[in-house]
């Protein structure tokens, strides 16, 4: 199974925001430019958990996708996702009954956010209260967004707090984030 890697410094920043979570992932390599990674990171089975265990909106999204890598990556990140809820709650991740799309909730279990950008995927979780992430790649190939969906004032607001970071991708993370948040993700 395709696993989606991260480079050296970023499993390593991956690992820690894990074991904060409270999910202690086990020793992996970083080492002489090899990919090996024996970690949560990995999560080996996730695809196969995904095929075993996916509710039918998540079925649909899936094989409407067009490209393999897509679907490839968005198969593993809610195998992933899966995992993780399953060894948090205690509970056999077959068993879990994930809501969406939309705000993605989890019955019986924490408040949760899942975002994807190409083979990246970040998962938030909350307790007692719902919550909101996003992930964006900021490639020098990926063109601006226009000022209709990010507009002047977000920019300039954006370069207040992260001046080295792309505006325009950064503002879009925002949205997005919030618009899990509140439940708004049907907005145009």
């Amino acid at each position: 199974e395709a696993v989606p890697t991260l480079s050296g410094a970023a499993r390593v920043r991956a690992a820690a925001a894990l074991a904060r979570l409270g999910h202690e992932p086990e020793p992996f390599d970083v080492g002489e430019g090899r990919e090996r990674l024996k970690s949560v990171l990995a999560m080996p089975g996730a695809g196969a958990l995904f095929d075993a265990a996916a509710q039918p909106w998540e079925r649909a999204r899936h094989a409407a996708m067009r490209h393999e890598g897509a679907r490839a990556r968005y198969r593993h990140a809610h195998g992933a996702m899966r995992l993780l809820l399953a060894s948090r709650m205690g509970v056999d991740p077959q068993l879990l009954c994930i809501h969406g799309p939309g705000r993605l909730a989890v019955s019986g279990g924490p408040a949760i956010s899942l975002s994807r950008s190409g083979d990246l995927c970040v998962l938030a979780c909350a307790t007692g209260q719902p919550v909101g992430v996003d992930l964006v790649r900021a490639e020098a190939a990926t063109p601006p967004l226009a000022d209709d969906i990010i507009s002047k004032a977000d920019r300039a607001a954006v370069q207040l707090f992260a001046p080295w970071f792309r505006p325009d991708l950064a503002g879009w993370a925002v949205k997005e984030a919030a618009a899990k948040l509140f439940d708004r993700v049907d907005l145009p």
